[in-house]
């Protein structure tokens, strides 16, 4: 039997396996499988495998090696969890975030209402646990003296997406649609043929962006859950990527608005071919 839900991580960083496992433990919708991307694999198989207690929802899997020309490998990475997804949902979920018991079952009972809607959580960064908890930097499922279980504290960042004079579930701008912590068919990723890749070679971000405009032109509706709230580590404090700088953001900014003019334009197609 096939799971009903793909909940797919990418990482290429030590740690966090234990928030994301410790939060999908608990998720009160169990018909799931975590499909773990992992630019690590080698270095630590055999300890999520121990970790996780060789739960058979873990699908622990290998990412191919980074281009060394490229910023990043994310949408590659992100196109490669895709592919061994066998749920009919996705649930894109970051490394080193807390989510709510009900937040696997609320995605699902929105997907059944509307197979055509995408939706997006909210949430914050918080720094507890933080540096001075780090016992180990290269650790293999966590970073920290014990396995982290909680909810993160002491909030540094407040997610600008989150408001309450809307409502709590309403459609959204595409952009607003966050990869950290979303859902969406995974038939609409096959319709629009994946995740730019040519965005890994540019800068960082707007791989989101990118999907959610997309699927929007074939008819695909995006919406945000101000219910539905995660609890992000603040993870860049003591490992951000060295692509995270200003000028691959405004490069990687510009090269998504011509890509979307492009395609606005008649010039290149909605359905890329990385699926």
């Amino acid at each position: 039997m096939k799971p009903k839900i793909s909940v797919l991580t990418c990482s290429n960083r030590p740690g966090g396996v234990d928030v994301t496992w410790y939060s999908l433990k608990r998720q009160t919708f169990r018909d799931f499988e975590w499909v773990f991307y992992d630019a690590l694999y080698e270095k630590r198989q055999k300890e999520v495998a121990g970790f996780t207690k060789h739960d058979p929802r873990v699908k622990h899997y290998k990412q191919s090696p980074k281009d060394p020309q490229a910023k990043t490998w994310l949408a590659h990475a992100e196109n490669g969890a895709i592919k061994r997804a066998q749920g009919e949902l996705i649930v894109f979920l970051q490394d080193f975030i807390y989510i709510q018991p009900d937040a696997l079952e609320k995605f699902w009972i929105q997907y059944q209402s509307n197979g055509k809607h995408f939706v997006t959580g909210v949430g914050g960064q918080y720094d507890n646990p933080g540096v001075n908890d780090i016992a180990d930097p290269d650790g293999t499922f966590t970073v920290f003296d014990k396995p982290f279980r909680d909810v993160p504290m002491n909030k540094v960042w407040q997610d600008p997406r989150q408001r309450t004079d809307l409502g709590s579930f309403y459609q959204c701008y595409p952009p607003d649609w966050e990869m950290n912590f979303c859902m969406c068919p995974k038939q609409m990723l096959y319709d629009i043929g994946g995740i730019d890749e040519s965005y890994d070679f540019i800068g960082f971000a707007f791989d989101n962006c990118s999907v959610a405009e997309r699927a929007s032109m074939l008819g695909y509706i995006p919406f945000i859950d101000q219910t539905n709230e995660s609890f992000s580590i603040n993870s860049d404090a003591w490992s951000k990527s060295a692509a995270k700088t200003d000028e691959n953001f405004i490069n990687i900014a510009t090269h998504h608005a011509n890509k979307m003019h492009q395609i606005r334009s008649g010039n290149n197609s909605v359905k890329l071919k990385y699926l």
